[in-house]
């Protein structure tokens, strides 16, 4: 059994698996996208414990005792920080990479 923390919530789980595919399927966590499923593009960026990963290639066995935040968990400040940062600076895609970007920014 691996047990780990997304977003601040604890989560055990047997099977493992891909992360992306945890976030996605089970949790319902979508702002993760997958893109290249080989760690290259980092559009499925998150953090994990405190340093940015490519949630495609990250199995949940390796996740035991970590703490994983996407970007869902981001606070409403940084939701409102990163939004005018990219906007400003004419940072705007449609929207596939950018939760990766703003992971990676953070």
């Amino acid at each position: 059994m691996y047990r780990f923390q997304v977003n601040g919530t604890y989560h055990e789980v047997q099977e493992d698996q891909r992360l992306i595919d945890f976030l996605r399927a089970d949790l319902k966590l979508t702002g993760t996208k997958e893109g290249c499923s080989a760690g290259a593009c980092g559009t499925c960026t998150v953090i994990i414990d405190g340093k940015k990963a490519k949630a495609c290639v990250s199995k949940l066995s390796q996740l035991d005792g970590k703490s994983i935040i996407t970007i869902e968990g981001l606070t409403d400040r940084e939701k409102a920080v990163y939004t005018y940062a990219f906007g400003e600076c004419g940072a705007v895609q449609c929207g596939f990479c950018i939760p990766g970007m703003i992971i990676s920014a953070k």
